[in-house]
């Protein structure tokens, strides 16, 4: 072969390495892309499936308030005002979470709502004791007023707090109906007798 010609085949060859490799140069971007295209979507995907997820059991929880039975009219009324202000709390949470970036206004409005859910919890919890508890709202005071055991012991806590505001209870009414029964005999006696 002559020179040119063997010059020529070098240069087809370099032509054609150069272009299989930005070829394949090209095809792994086109990948990388399509694979952070993808993975992006599914992350969106996701969290609107959560999203979506979350708001149907809220709307599920307002019809549904677990199925309890309360027996007080009043107490009923503040768990449901509670649960609803509960719920919107928790769609505007997962708003946020939502569009959060690094953003620490937007952390301390998740840390003020994780907050403010946790203390309507808690409310929700201390208006079903009202409501079970023959003495109502004084079970919960005696409850409160006892808040150094731990959650473990909680269940002994609600009784002896029922215990507490029972015995207080009964106490009051028995110096409250404590009426002499002779003066009202007596005076209706003395009045017929006088007549």
């Amino acid at each position: 072969m002559s020179e040119p010609a063997e010059i020529n085949m070098f240069i087809d060859q370099k032509i054609k390495d150069a272009m299989s490799q930005n070829q394949n140069e090209i095809l792994q971007s086109i990948d990388r892309l399509m694979y952070s295209r993808l993975d992006t979507f599914q992350r969106s995907v996701h969290e609107t499936q959560r999203q979506l997820s979350e708001t149907q059991m809220s709307k599920i929880q307002q019809m549904n308030p677990e199925n309890y039975v309360f027996k007080r009219k009043g107490n009923e009324e503040q768990f449901k005002f509670n649960t609803k202000i509960a719920n919107n709390m928790k769609e505007a949470r997962s708003l946020l979470t939502e569009t959060t970036g690094n953003n620490e206004n937007t952390a301390g409005a998740m840390m003020n709502i994780s907050e403010s859910l946790d203390i309507l919890i808690h409310r929700q919890k201390l208006i079903k004791l009202a409501d079970q508890s023959e003495n109502g709202w004084r079970t919960v005071t005696a409850y409160e007023t006892h808040s150094l055991a731990d959650d473990s012991e909680d269940e002994k806590r609600i009784i002896r707090a029922e215990n507490k505001a029972s015995r207080k209870m009964k106490n009051d009414k028995k110096f409250k109906t404590r009426i002499t029964p002779y003066s009202a005999l007596q005076s209706t006696r003395f009045s017929s007798v006088n007549q």
